[in-house]
């Protein structure tokens, strides 16, 4: 039980599962906003899943819309980046979920397995453990919001930022 908070954490990619509101009644039935251009509306749910590699078998579709908005927000990508869609991109009706032809997709299954091995291996004695459903180390960590980790540190934003300490 242990590793699949672990890994669903891992999978959020640092990102809060909100649950304010959810104990509360629905709100009347109102038009639905769509979501983001190239995302899934709100409310939209995929098929029972059928290709889970690396996520317990029984995850349901709304579980995994959290885990892949997880992967949104850390990584800024859309669906249309791991999974096959249909000739309309934004028919998410259309898409081909189980299919691995994309190599993204792998890719990510590795990384997923990769950012796991380091929460296990991180020592114990560096910072505050983190809280339960929390990880260490997340797709977030490094991905900052990009497709890409970005590769080479940042400037100070402020000047009179400690510098290197003098080579002797």
């Amino acid at each position: 039980m242990r590793r699949f908070v672990s890994l669903a954490a891992l999978l959020l990619c640092g990102t809060v599962v909100m649950v304010a509101g959810q104990a509360q009644p629905p709100a009347p039935a109102a038009p639905q906003a769509p979501a983001p251009a190239g995302g899934p509306p709100a409310d939209w749910l995929p098929p029972t899943p059928k290709n889970l590699k690396l996520l317990p078998k029984d995850t349901d579709p709304k579980q995994l819309m959290e885990i892949m908005r997880g992967f949104n927000a850390a990584m800024g990508v859309r669906c249309v980046y791991c999974h096959v869609a249909g000739p309309d991109p934004n028919d998410m009706s259309a898409y081909n979920f189980e299919s691995d032809r994309k190599e993204h997709k792998e890719a990510t299954r590795a990384m997923m397995k990769y950012t796991d091995a380091v929460n296990q291996a991180f020592p114990k004695e560096v910072g505050e453990a983190p809280k339960p459903g929390e990880s260490y180390v997340t797709c977030y960590t490094c991905h900052q919001g990009q497709r890409h980790p970005p590769v080479k540190a940042k400037a100070p934003a402020t000047p009179g930022a400690p510098a290197a300490p003098p080579r002797p």
